[in-house]
């Protein structure tokens, strides 16, 4: 994989196995192969379907020495960007400390994980809500 072109509104990437492609950077995506038998998925293979109708489902993330529930608060579908498995927000509510940076982090829920790159977009007394962008 090699970085083409970058500039601020987007980054264009070359993949020996996917070819070029480009994503902006509020949307994170990993590039690696999941693992199939262990319910793994990577941000490319999420779609609208994994979480349309899914708000208030809980999932657990591990950070340093701890397990933190996250449950999804909002799933909204967004206007068609050409991403095939289509383009979506979803809101997370964790509890109010810690705050999580940005960063990839592996969702659980029974045997299933994903990665997801989320963002913290508030805090209030329900605890601080992060937000993750598919587009």
């Amino acid at each position: 994989m090699a970085v083409l072109a970058s500039g601020l509104a987007e980054l264009v990437v070359a993949s020996p196995s996917k070819g070029n492609y480009s994503f902006r950077p509020e949307v994170a995506v990993r590039i690696r192969r999941p693992d199939r038998h262990s319910g793994d998925a990577s941000m490319l293979q999420l779609r609208w379907s994994d979480f349309a109708g899914a708000e208030g489902t809980v999932y657990q993330i591990r950070v340093d020495d701890a397990e933190l529930d996250l449950t999804l608060e909002t799933a909204e579908e967004l206007p068609p960007s050409g991403r095939a498995e289509g383009s979506f927000r979803l809101e997370f509510r964790g509890p109010s400390d810690p705050i999580l940076p940005q960063a990839i982090y592996r969702f659980r829920r029974g045997d299933e994980s994903a990665d997801i790159f989320i963002v913290p977009v508030g805090r209030d007394a329900r605890g601080t809500l992060y937000e993750a962008v598919f587009c």
